[in-house]
Formats: structure tokens, sequence, C-alpha cells
């Protein structure tokens, strides 16, 4: 059918080289027609020479349509004279019917040109009025006048007039044209029709199983874009010849695609894997066709043969999988079938009609497509048939599950009624587990704070331990020295008494013995007062209990202090080394922050057995600052790195810690926006790193 197709198109081509209007109403030019191979001088008028009457014997020789003349120079003019009828028509027009191998061509009838069509020069646009018909309106006085034809062509093999021209009038043009080519548009324009109409549908739902109705579409579109594009009515109502060239082609490249594609669709999914590649090199080939085409590389007549190969391929591929869908009794295959048997035998009507074998009044291929769209249309009215019963049998089967629906819905009533009941004995009993759990939560808050109070606590008291030990070596410094200044005063008084002058004082090397005692206790009291000094200020650093709200503090000011009221827990086991960095002053609360750096101080002097170094590092980025505090105890075990942040868990023993230093130490680093870090590895030690947000 395919095969026929393609046939059938170039048998209509040529076959239109030949067309002669028939009837009384028509009078048909054969004879008399004389031709000069070339073109013409001008005269100072811009006149081709070969227009003037004493030109008009000079160089003409007889033309043939039957036997034309051969072009042995390959010239690209062609000049044509013929002699007007006396024919008395005052609306007479000269019609040419469209010639394939014409360039451009311009009419003059005396001295005047009537008429032009195209470029006579090398012009892509000379093709597109290769399908036209030409109408030229001739004057009321053109009986027994000459009528001149100058043809261009880029082909020179090619150019000539190659069937008679036909004089008439322009009504009776149209109405021949209407009764020759009427059923051919109204059968082109039903197919868009068909095609719109069914690709709006498959727009509209865009399912998987309308992918048929999307081929469909495609191939009536493509049929009935043909159909139009050759038409010469349909060119008289819109003369745009480039637009109806390039429908006629494309459409006639890419029908094969709606084809393949419809025909997978109908004998399923098995056989798609073979129609794809064949559907992929027509579109291929009509884009490469198109693009040469439009780029004037390569005309769109000379694809036609490559066009057939590719063609006969597909059709056998068609062939044999529609004969195995049949014979493995694929309705719709068979269906396929038999529209295409329509196709072929109206294909062969015309074919063999073209050569007269039989009887040939008209052509019917339009008719055989016309049948082999409606048995297409018929698989597809099959389709929605079935999909349509599927969905009443869909439709009943959801109205059995509505009643089963309702019995279900009447027993979840009675069982909704018995559930009140049910819900409110467990809210109830929930209310009574909430209250429980209420004052269970109440009793941990409180054991929580209280054990935090006790940490607080604790703490305070190792603090002031350790501060009245610092403080008690000071102040036995200056009760010793008070002690050893007054007796030192008591031997001076003594002195002084028993001497009658100042001479024998100043001789006196006990007096000298005193003076030096006295200086040293003065330096003895003063750095006593020092150290007293520092512990007092240190402590009111730590606490910073006149500064409770946040506020601009010095990190390593707070480092610094609380180091002061923590030595005598390090003294004897830690030797203290310190690499600061440059860190600007951040919000905080400090004495919150000194209660963080007093616990992990502690911790590692808790972790050093013997002696051991306190590492104390500071840096900063550009968001945070960074505490590291190091030390080289014992470390912690892997397993207990995950909790030492847990509330009321410690490795000390139970008489020497809570367990919540380092929990309240993360809380409060939490509320800083901050976090801790450790890392610590067995018997080297461990290092908690406090990474605080620079404001």
């Amino acid at each position: 059918a395919v095969a026929v197709i393609v046939l059938l198109g170039n048998l209509a081509w040529a076959d239109e080289e030949g067309i002669t209007l028939g009837g009384s109403d028509f009078l048909q030019l054969r004879d008399g027609y004389r031709y000069r191979w070339g073109d013409s001088d001008l005269d100072e008028r811009g006149t081709p020479l070969w227009l003037h009457s004493d030109a008009a014997e000079v160089g003409w020789e007889p033309y043939d349509l039957d036997n034309l003349p051969a072009n042995e120079d390959e010239h690209r003019f062609l000049w044509l004279r013929l002699r007007l009828p006396q024919v008395r028509n005052r609306q007479a027009v000269l019609l040419i019917p469209p010639i394939t191998a014409l360039g451009a061509f311009e009419v003059y009838i005396d001295t005047v040109q009537v008429y032009r069509c195209g470029m006579m020069k090398p012009s892509p646009g000379n093709r597109f009025y290769v399908r036209n018909w030409h109408s030229i309106p001739l004057p009321p006085d053109f009986e027994g006048k000459d009528i001149f034809f100058r043809f261009f062509s880029d082909a020179p093999a090619e150019i000539g007039l190659r069937s008679g021209l036909s004089l008439g009038t322009q009504s009776g043009f149209f109405t021949w044209l209407v009764k020759r080519e009427v059923d051919v548009v109204a059968l082109g324009c039903l197919f868009v029709f068909i095609a719109f109409f069914a690709l709006i549908i498959f727009l509209q739902r865009r399912q998987e199983k309308l992918k048929m109705l999307l081929s469909f579409g495609i191939l009536a579109l493509m049929v009935g874009l043909y159909h139009l594009a050759g038409s010469g009515l349909a060119q008289m109502f819109y003369d745009r010849p480039m637009l109806w060239w390039y429908l006629f082609f494309i459409s006639f490249f890419l029908f094969p695609v709606g084809m393949l594609s419809f025909f997978g669709q109908t004998i399923g999914s098995a056989y798609r894997s073979i129609l794809r590649p064949l559907i992929g090199l027509h579109i291929l080939f009509a884009g490469a066709a198109l693009l040469l085409d439009v780029t004037g590389l390569v005309r769109m007549q000379a694809f036609f043969d490559p066009f057939l190969i590719l063609l006969t391929l597909s059709v056998v591929v068609i062939v044999v999988t529609l004969i195995k869908a049949i014979l493995l009794g694929n309705k719709e295959a068979r269906i396929f079938g038999i529209g295409t048997i329509f196709l072929v035998v109206f294909g062969v009507h015309d074919i063999l009609g073209s050569f007269d074998i039989i009887p040939f009044q008209k052509s019917l291929f339009h008719w055989g497509l016309f049948i082999f769209i409606f048995f297409l249309a018929y698989i597809q009215e099959r389709r929605f048939t079935e999909a349509h019963s599927n969905l009443r049998i869909y439709s009943m089967a959801l109205e059995n599950k509505s009643k089963d629906l309702e019995d279900s819905k009447a027993k979840l009533q009675e069982y909704s009624r018995t559930l009140e009941q049910r819900v409110e004995e467990r809210t109830q009993t929930l209310r009574d587990k909430n209250k429980e759990l209420e004052t269970t939560l109440s009793e941990l808050t409180q054991t929580q704070a209280q054990l935090i109070q006790s940490e607080k606590m604790a703490a305070v008291g190792n603090l002031a331990a350790g501060i009245a030990h610092e403080v008690k070596s000071p102040i036995g410094a200056v009760n010793s020295a008070a002690d050893v200044q007054v007796r030192c005063i008591a031997k001076l008084n003594g002195m002084l008494k028993n001497s009658t002058s100042i001479d024998d004082i100043k001789g006196n090397p006990e007096f000298e013995k005193l003076l030096n005692i006295l200086s040293e206790n003065s330096q003895l009291t003063i750095t006593a007062g020092q150290r007293i000094s520092q512990i007092v200020k240190s402590l009111k650093n730590f606490a910073r209990l006149d500064e409770a709200e946040l506020q601009k503090a010095d990190i390593h000011e707070g480092l610094d202090s609380t180091l002061i009221l923590v030595h005598h827990e390090i003294k004897n086991k830690l030797e203290v080394i310190k690499e600061y960095g440059q860190l600007p002053e951040i919000d905080c609360f400090p004495n919150q922050l000194n209660q963080v750096f007093m616990n992990l101080f502690v911790n590692a002097a808790h972790a050093v057995e013997e002696r051991g170094v306190l590492k104390i590092r500071t840096y900063k980025d550009a968001q945070n600052i960074y505490v590291e505090i190091s030390d080289t105890g014992r470390g912690i075990e892997p397993d207990h790195l995950k909790k030492i942040f847990d509330p009321g868990f410690t490795t000390k023993e139970r008489d020497e810690g809570t367990g919540l230093g380092l929990s309240i130490s993360r809380k409060i680093i939490e509320k800083h926006h901050g976090k801790i870090l450790v890392d610590s590895e067995v018997g080297k030690g461990s290092t908690f790193t406090v990474v605080l947000p620079i404001s």
C-alpha cells in the first residue's frame, strides 16, 4: 500500500506535464509553436529585439511538443512564439498547466509584457512555482497576434514546454478545476479536520492508551495536507507557492511516520522495537530534505528516489509484521489489512488507467485513502468501545463495593457507639497517668535542682577550702612579722633609754641589726598583703558578684582568675602552660564561664595521678573563639565518652563527685550559643574545647 502511494505520487507528478483542459469551453493550442535558444538583445528602450516584427522569422524553428528539440549547447533561455487563433472572446485567458521543469518565464504580446512568474536569473524561489496553474489574461484584441514566451531554468536539460496551452475563460477554468478537484480538496479538508479532532482529544487527556489516537492524527494530518498542497484549486484560493511547496513534500515524506506509529500501536508492543528505528529514519530523512532545500543545496525532487528506497524497506517490515500479527489472531491487524487492500485496489486502478490498460476517467486513489483512514478510525472506535465496556464493568464493580461499604458503614456506626465509651474510659485512664507523670516530673525536677545546688555548694565548699588554705600562709607570715616587730621595737626602746646621746646608738651593732630585721619584716608584710589582695581580686573576678548581667568580658582574665583560685588543687600536680592568642572581648556571663573553667581545671588535676601538664590554648576564627584545656592524665574510656555530659555520670569515687560538673558546664556553654567538645585517648590525656561565638 505504501509503495503504491509513492508510485502514484511520481506518476501524478509526471502526468501533470501533459494535462489539457477538455470540453467545448477550451481551445487546445498544441500546434504552431516556434522556438529559439538563448536570449535576445535589448533595444534602446530595454525591449527584447526578438519581439519586433522585422525579426519575426529570423532564427525561429518549428517546436514539436511530442519531439522536443535538443539543447545541445545547454542554453538557460528558451524563446517560444505562438500566433493566437482568431477567436472572439473579450474575457479570454491563456492557461498554462503546472510545469515541473520550469524555473521562471515571461509572456509578451506584441512588445508588452503581460505576465511574469519567478526571477529570470538563478533564484531559490523559482522552484516554488513548479506546481502552479498560470492564468494569463489576454487583451480584447488578441486575435491573430503573436504571443512570446521567454523561459529560464537553472537546469538546461529540463527547460521547455512539455504540454500545450489552453485558451478559454477564467470562469470556465475555475468551473473545470472545481469539477476536477473538489472531491480531493473536500477529502483533504476532512482529513485535516479529523486529524485536529484526534490531536485535540489526545492533548486534553494525554494518556498512554491514547497514543494510537496521536498516531492516527499525525497520519490523517499528513494525508490531508498532501491532498491540499497538490491541489490547484487550493492554490487559487490561497496563493502562497512556497507554503504549498513545503507542505506538499514534507507531508509526503512524513506520512509514513503516522502510519508506522499507528501500525505499531495496532499490533502491540512486541513489534514496536522493530518499527521505532524506521520511524526515526523517516523523521531524520524529512528534516534533512527540508534543511538542504531551504539552504538551496539540494532540491526536494532529488529526494524522491532515496525516499522510495527507505519506504520500500518500511513496506517490507510492515508486510512481514502484519502477516505475523494476522496469523497470531490479532483482529485489529486484520482490519488494518482490509483497509490496506482497498488502498491497493484503488491505487492499481489509477496505475492501470495512467498506462491506458483500462478505461480511465478520473483518479480514485484519494478515495482509497479515505477508505483506508476509515478502517483506521474503526480500529480507534473498537478501542474506545472496549474501554467504555471495561468502564461499565468497573462501574458495576464500584456499585457493588459501594453496597458493601454501606453495610460496613452501618457496622462502623454500631462500633463507634461502643468506641466512644471505650475512648472515654481510656481518656480517664490517661488523665490519671498524666497526673502521676506530672507528679513524678515535679519530683525529678526538684531532685535535679537539689543535685545541681549540691554540686554548686560542693564547688563553693572546695573553693572556700582552697581560698582558706591559700590565705592562711600569707596571714601567718603577717602575724609572725608583727611579733618580730614588737620585740625589735621593745629592744630599740631599751637602747634609747640607756643611751645618753645619739652617737652612742649609731655606733652600736645591735641597733643596726634591729633596723635590718624591721626592714625585712616590713617587706614580708607587704608581700603577704599583696598575695591576699590578689586572692581576693581573683575571687571577685571569678564570682563577678557586681556584674551578674550579660556583658563584654576578657576570656583570658577569667582563665587567670580561676587558675589562682584552684591553685591549691594543681600546684603540686600540674605544670601550667599558657598559649594565649589574640581574642576579642565577647558578650557573656563571666561568672558562669569561670565555673566551667574551674570544673575543667579540677577534673584535669584529678585525672593526673602524680605529675603532669595542664595546657591552656586560645585562638579564634571569623565566627568563634576557642579555648582548649588539655591534660596528660589517664584519659577517658571510649565507652564513657558518650556519657560524660549526662547528669549524674561520674568515674570518680562516690565521695569525690556528684557527676553534675560537666553536665552543668555544657548547659552553660549552650546558653551562650556555643558548644563543648572532647577528645581523649586512654593513657595519654584529654582535651576539652570550648567554642563560643564572637558577638
